[in-house]
C-alpha cells in the first residue's frame, strides 16, 4: 500500500499506515475539515468518480426542497408558529 499525504502549503504531511486504514482513505479524497487534498507519494491527486446513485447536495425539485439554509430568524419564526415578514 503507498503511503498517502495531506498536502499543505507547507509541505505534505504523512498520514500514519493505521489511520488510513481505520478510516478509509485512499489518494483523490479531502480532508474532512480543512479540505486539503490527500495525495499520493509523488503528489499524485487522481479525479475521484462519483456514482450515479449520489444524490446532489442541492434538489431541485418544486415539490421537495432538502438542505435548505435558514436563518436564525426564520428558525425562531416557524417554532412559535409566525412569520415575522412584515408586509409593505
Amino acid at each position: 500500500m503507498e503511503n498517502l499525504y495531506i498536502e499543505t502549503l507547507n509541505g505534505n504531511i504523512r498520514i500514519p499506515r493505521d489511520i488510513v486504514e481505520s478510516q478509509g482513505l485512499e489518494k483523490g479524497m479531502l480532508t474532512p475539515f480543512t479540505r486539503f487534498r490527500i495525495v499520493g507519494e509523488n503528489g499524485d491527486f487522481p479525479q475521484r468518480q462519483v456514482r450515479g446513485n449520489q444524490k446532489d447536495l442541492l434538489n431541485e425539485d418544486s415539490e421537495a426542497t432538502e438542505n435548505v439554509m435558514l436563518s436564525t430568524s426564520e428558525i425562531i419564526d416557524f417554532s412559535q408558529g409566525m412569520d415575522s415578514h412584515i408586509d409593505e
